[in-house]
């Protein structure tokens, strides 16, 4: 399917079910994001060729709430643990700013830190529930680590809002 006119920019937010779904690129202490990284090139490459005008913002996931981390994953995935999920979402991070500023991309791929954007506390899918058998007062646990619920869906259109405006204006003659 061919696009006719063209793209003026591109928003792109790749990794997060390789990520969540990995089971031997993720460490507890660091994640092996060349894969992923590896997609996200072929991709932008692909789009490119075909509009060599458009500009691309790649982002970073966001941090999800740690409280009930992986209710929709079973605990064979690094999703059930916290620590790497976080370090793995630091390392891709990490992976996608260094893409986004070597020579090869820095003249048409810009990095949004989505993270530091987003309140995983406030933004995911919660449910109520009571935090141990020997409690009657039920809290607020998160349910999906990956998805994140209306509100949080619109944190992540406030980030990409600020990210499209920068990147219009920068992009006037």
């Amino acid at each position: 399917n061919k696009i006719s006119g063209g793209i003026d920019l591109c928003l792109v937010g790749l990794g997060g079910n390789d990520l969540f779904c990995s089971k031997k690129n993720m460490g507890i202490f660091h994640t092996d994001t060349t894969a992923i990284v590896a997609s996200a090139k072929a991709f932008i490459d692909a789009l490119h060729r075909e509009f060599p005008a458009c500009r691309f913002a790649i982002a970073s996931l966001p941090f999800p709430d740690v409280d009930g981390y992986g209710e929709n994953y079973d605990c064979k995935t690094p999703v059930s643990n916290a620590f790497a999920l976080t370090n793995g979402i630091i390392d891709l991070a990490a992976a996608y700013e260094e893409l986004a500023e070597s020579p090869e991309y820095a003249a048409f791929v810009e990095y949004l830190n989505l993270a530091c954007q987003f309140d995983g506390r406030h933004g995911g899918r919660l449910k109520m529930r009571l935090p141990s058998l020997r409690s009657s007062h039920e809290e607020p646990i998160c349910i999906n680590a990956l998805h994140p619920s209306k509100d949080g869906y619109m944190m992540f259109a406030d980030a990409w809002y600020r990210t499209i405006t920068a990147s219009l204006n920068r992009m006037r003659p």
